[in-house]
């Protein structure tokens, strides 16, 4: 973006107005505003949501820039967004002006465009997890049928007889589509994948991130937000691109050894306990002084407790 930015700007003239419609950080869109500020250019971040198939659906914008400029654009907005027809009223909503119901928004100063479409791409990461990880729950609700390594380290299945069941899980995603409360176009996404490839065998199981979720994540620390979801699933995807391998093998030699030595375990408690047991013995009676024994005496300042290694 500051590239292409960079070589526009000199063939620009004085209340030229330069639209971002990509996926920046909205502090980058902050800063550019403020740069060709001085140059008298204005700047507009728009998040764009609905990629290739905006086409189209229409384009669902996010607006940031100066009230007076993102008004005289407002025919190009118009234009792109998906309109009223795209969605039902909402039943409650009483409020006749504003564009929100057109498929467009004006959210505030430069920057605030850009962070309404981060945090609703961070949306996003949380809600195709939450549909992954319930289709694989379903996936594997035979789990009592399967043969399953027993040892130290596996906890075993309890109850194999209630996870009997066979389900066809491309079915599922097709009927979720259909008056259920999580239906939804990453719903319907789904059910098409589905449709290709039913066993997902066409797709890794490799998901990128794009910097929207982490930005999102980011935001939500510095804020004091909670926003586990969210969180979860952006380490979600940097778990499926094998992140975490170094991580799992770091832990592997600590569960096998809890697990596969319980008596070793036992017998270091045991040290512990005797440890604190001659750490009480050899307490001082009374306060120690900054003032060290001299040689040959004894104190409480010249005891030294015994230091576990």
């Amino acid at each position: 973006m500051q590239s292409t930015l960079d070589a526009l700007v000199p063939l620009l003239d004085p209340d030229d107005v330069v639209i971002d419609g990509g996926n920046s950080y909205y502090r980058d869109d902050m800063s550019r505003a403020q740069a060709l500020r001085r140059a008298r250019i204005h700047y507009v971040d728009v998040g764009t949501s609905d990629g290739i198939w905006g086409l189209e659906r229409g384009f669902c914008l996010m607006i940031g820039g100066e009230t007076e400029v993102v008004r005289g654009l407002d025919p190009i907005f118009k234009t792109l967004a998906p309109g009223r027809a795209s969605a039902s009223p909402t039943p409650s909503r009483t409020r006749t002006d504003g564009t929100a119901p057109d498929g467009y928004l004006h959210c505030g100063p430069n920057g605030a465009g850009q962070f309404v479409k981060m945090v609703h791409n961070g949306v996003e990461y949380g809600m195709m997890a939450s549909i992954a990880e319930g289709l694989s729950i379903i996936k594997h609700a035979n789990a009592g049928r399967e043969t399953r390594v027993a040892d130290a380290e596996t906890t075993p299945l309890r109850d194999p007889e209630a996870y009997q069941y066979d389900i066809d899980v491309a079915e599922v995603a097709e009927v979720w589509r259909r008056g259920s409360v999580v239906g939804s176009w990453l719903v319907d996404l789904t059910a098409d994948a589905f449709a290709r490839s039913r066993g997902l065998d066409d797709l890794t199981g490799r998901v990128s991130d794009s910097g929207e979720g982490r930005w999102t994540v980011l935001a939500a620390v510095e804020e004091g937000v909670p926003a586990t979801t969210i969180a979860t699933a952006l380490l979600q995807r940097f778990e499926s691109r094998g992140l975490g391998e170094f991580t799992a093998r770091s832990s592997r030699p600590c569960a096998a050894n809890s697990a596969a030595t319980p008596r070793r375990s036992s017998r270091l408690a045991s040290t512990c306990r005797r440890q604190r047991a001659r750490l009480r013995m050899h307490r001082p009676r009374r306060s120690c002084t900054s003032q060290d024994p001299g040689p040959g005496q004894r104190g409480p300042a010249a005891r030294r407790p015994l230091e576990l290694a």
